[in-house]
């Protein structure tokens, strides 16, 4: 039997390399332009799991289903703002923190506790993030930097979103009266729904649908191709284990971001960084011991 962490490091993998397709195309594309085309794209990869959805559950885990589409669809379309306007090694590091929104809704949803050692990793994260951001001498300049960046609070507001709907999911599975494939359907259809709504009513709709796809049609195949295996390996992961202890191991991707990251993109500061997203990684296991 295959052991729950291996699909969290392929999980990792694939992480790492959505993220970086991810940047390439909002380089060109804005935010909720690739946000809608890119969850129809991943959408329409979800149908060949069509013969392995199961409907007989309850309405409760209808309603949880759509509340983790609609968080899940804030949680990407507010990431890709991020991305777009950072870098994404920064990006990916700060997303390290993760595991902390986990734990945080997992105690207040699933009931699960936090122990000393939890609270010693939520430090180090904390830790991480403040080498991550310092730039100057002054003490608390990386926080300010933060509170005053408008993309690292859309990174914040999309790691709140992703926090609360990942124990959702795992609140889904823990029945077992839905299975990953069910979950993974109606939960990209739920997210497309939005992104696309969001996208028709608040900016130029399905005109700028068409461009995004004239212009990145083939990176965005692979995007949605490489979403769907990360998503498969993700959920299974989530249904063996605890969600904090899965979202830990899956962040080793920013490892691979960062280095990558100066490989693509020219991004600079790779041994700070790097610092950081260690820190933040024995941070994120410390939360979930």
């Amino acid at each position: 039997m295959v052991m729950w962490w291996v699909y969290a490091l392929g999980g990792a993998l694939f992480l790492a390399v959505y993220s970086l397709i991810e940047k390439k195309i909002l380089l060109k594309e804005h935010a909720a332009q690739f946000s809608a085309i890119s969850a129809l794209i991943t959408f329409v990869f979800t149908l060949v799991f069509v013969p392995l959805i199961k409907l007989n559950f309850s309405f409760s885990l209808w309603l949880l289903m759509i509340a983790g589409g609609v968080l899940g669809a804030s949680g990407f379309l507010f990431f890709a703002k991020a991305v777009r306007h950072m870098e994404i090694s920064v990006a990916s590091a700060l997303r390290g923190m993760v595991p902390v929104f986990v734990l945080l809704f997992s105690v207040m949803i699933l009931g699960e506790s936090i122990s000393g050692i939890n609270g010693i990793g939520m430090v180090m994260i904390v830790i991480g993030v403040y080498v991550l951001e310092s730039k100057k001498h002054h003490l608390f300049n990386p926080f300010r930097d933060i509170s005053h960046s408008k993309p690292l609070l859309y990174l914040f507001v999309a790691l709140l979103a992703w926090g609360l709907s990942a124990n959702i999911s795992r609140l889904i599975l823990r029945g077992g009266d839905v299975n990953i494939y069910t979950l993974l359907f109606f939960k990209q259809l739920f997210v497309t729904i939005v992104l696309i709504a969001i996208n028709v009513f608040a900016y130029q709709g399905f005109k700028d649908i068409k461009i995004a796809w004239g212009d990145s049609k083939d990176w965005l195949i692979i995007l949605g191709a490489v979403g769907i295996v990360n998503g498969l390996l993700y959920y299974q992961a989530m249904s063996m284990a605890h969600a904090p202890l899965v979202s830990s191991i899956e962040r080793l991707s920013v490892l691979g971001v960062i280095l990558l990251g100066r490989e693509y993109f020219h991004e600079k500061n790779i041994l700070r960084k790097l610092v950081s997203a260690v820190i933040m990684i024995c941070g994120a296991l410390l939360v979930v011991i």
